[in-house]
C-alpha cells in the first residue's frame, strides 16, 4: 500500500531532535475577505436585484408608479471535496524524529501526528485560497480542477465584467499609475460603492506597499485586518473606501488586479468549521492511521458588471 508520507528527506536516528517545524504557509485570506454562505450542503439560490429611479412630476394629486426593481438568481453548486492520506508510524521509528513517538510498537500514534496537522491544514487552506481564484472544472489540473473560481466565473462564463489590459507590464515604477488609472477609470456606480476591495497578485502588492512608503504617502504598517486573520491590507490614500488586499490565489493567474465591493465576491460551504477540522483515525486492520477532511466548496460572483479585472 502506497502512504502519505515521505521520510527520506530525514536522517536515520541519531539522538533525540527538537520539535517538528512546521512551514510558513499563509491561511486562506480571500475567503475570509468575501461574503460566505454558511450551511450549503448541494446547491444554494442567490437573489441579486438591481434597481432604476424614475423621478416624476410631484406637484400634482394621484399616483403613477414608474422605476423598476429586477429581481434574478444566481444558482451556487459548490462541491463536494475531501483529502484522504495515510500514515504508517513505523517508517519514522528508525527516524531522529523518534522520540517524540510514544513508547510501545503500536502504529496507531495519533498524538503525533497531531503535531503534523496544523502544517496541514496551513497547507489545504492555501490550496482553497488558490482554488478561490483559480478553479476551472474545464481547463483546471490537479488540485485546481475542483471547482471553479472566481476568475472562472468572471472570465470564462461572464462577458459583463468590465476588463482593463495595460500593455506594459506593472513594475514597481508604474504601480502607483496603474492603480490610479484603475480608479479614475471605474464606473461612477462602482467607485462610490462602499467597502470596495482592490484585490491583487502577491507580487503586485508588495509593488504598491513600496512605492507608496518610498512615496511618502504612508508608513510602513501593514498589520491585517483584526476581524480578516491573515488579509494583508492597506487603504488607497484619498479613497476610504477602497481596501487594497493581496491576494495570493491570484498569483500565476494573468491578472493583476481585481476591483469589486466584498459582498461581490460569494463563497458556499456548508460548516466554516470544515475548512479547519480534521479526522484522525487509527486503523487497526491496516495497522496505520488515516487522515480525512471532509468540506463543500464553491465560488461565483454576484454581480460581474460591477467588478473591473485588470490583466
Amino acid at each position: 500500500m502506497a502512504y502519505s508520507q515521505d521520510v527520506t528527506g530525514l536522517s536515520n536516528w541519531l539522538q533525540p531532535s527538537s520539535e517538528l517545524i512546521a512551514k510558513a504557509i499563509a491561511w486562506s485570506p480571500s475567503i475570509q475577505s468575501s461574503l460566505v454562505y454558511t450551511d450549503v450542503k448541494y446547491g444554494e439560490y442567490v437573489t441579486v436585484f438591481t434597481s432604476s429611479i424614475n423621478i416624476v412630476d410631484g406637484s400634482n394629486c394621484g399616483f403613477t408608479s414608474s422605476g423598476n426593481t429586477t429581481f434574478t438568481e444566481i444558482q451556487a453548486l459548490p462541491k463536494m471535496l475531501s483529502v484522504q492520506e495515510s500514515f504508517c508510524s513505523k517508517a519514522f521509528f528508525s527516524k531522529h524524529i523518534s522520540p517524540m513517538l510514544k513508547a510501545g510498537a503500536s502504529a496507531d500514534q495519533l498524538e503525533f501526528l497531531n503535531k503534523l496537522m496544523d502544517e496541514k491544514m496551513q497547507s489545504l487552506a492555501f490550496e482553497n485560497e488558490k482554488l478561490a481564484w483559480r478553479g476551472n472544472t474545464v481547463t483546471g489540473t490537479g488540485n485546481l480542477a475542483r471547482t471553479d473560481g472566481w476568475l472562472y466565473q468572471l472570465i470564462s462564463t461572464s462577458s459583463s465584467a468590465d476588463t482593463t489590459s495595460f500593455t506594459s507590464a506593472v513594475t514597481s515604477s508604474n504601480i502607483l499609475a496603474v492603480v490610479d488609472n484603475v480608479v479614475y477609470n471605474t464606473p461612477a456606480n462602482v467607485i462610490t460603492q462602499s467597502d470596495l476591495r482592490l484585490k491583487m497578485n502577491t507580487t503586485n502588492y508588495r509593488y504598491y506597499v513600496n512605492a507608496l512608503r518610498d512615496s511618502g504617502a504612508i508608513s510602513y504598517n501593514m498589520k491585517p485586518d483584526a476581524n480578516e486573520k491573515g488579509v494583508m491590507s492597506m487603504s488607497v490614500p484619498a479613497f476610504s473606501n477602497i481596501t487594497v488586499e493581496a491576494a495570493p490565489g491570484m498569483d500565476g493567474s494573468g491578472v493583476d488586479m481585481v476591483l469589486g465591493q466584498k459582498n461581490n465576491f460569494l463563497t458556499f460551504t456548508d460548516l466554516l468549521s470544515d475548512l479547519t477540522n480534521y479526522t484522525l483515525i487509527a486503523d487497526p486492520y491496516n495497522r496505520d492511521v488515516k487522515l480525512i477532511v471532509d468540506y463543500v466548496l464553491g465560488f461565483n460572483i454576484a454581480k460581474p458588471s460591477e467588478i473591473v479585472i485588470v490583466k
